[in-house]
């Protein structure tokens, strides 16, 4: 069972940012994307790992293009770690050192 939110709304993203004092790890990505795929496994598997530490959250560009533009996402994967209401950690692309750079970010403000 996953424990990832899926954000429909720019709304639902101004309500998590304001309510939530724990990371946020957004994963920017989209349907047709292979490598977005591949990674989600690996995605599932930290976020169930980290559910009491961070929030996750799987944006679909498609659907909220104006947050992947405030965000400047350019290339998917992209999986940002927001604390504190600011970007501490940005990867982009779906290989394991990007999975591993986000999960010490988490890690780093425990």
């Amino acid at each position: 069972m996953s424990n990832i939110f899926e954000l429909q709304s720019i709304e639902q993203f101004q309500t998590l940012m304001n309510e939530c004092d724990i990371p946020i790890v957004l994963k920017f990505s989209a349907e047709f994307c292979g490598p977005c795929k591949a990674i989600q496994p690996k995605f599932e598997e930290i976020a169930q790992k980290y559910k009491d530490n961070a929030v996750f959250v799987c944006i679909d560009i498609e659907l909220l293009e104006d947050l992947a533009e405030k965000y400047e996402v350019r290339s998917i994967p992209t999986m940002i770690v927001i604390h504190e209401k600011k970007a501490i950690k940005r990867t982009v692309g779906g290989g394991l050192s990007a999975l591993k750079d986000i999960e010490n970010a988490i890690v780093s403000v425990q």
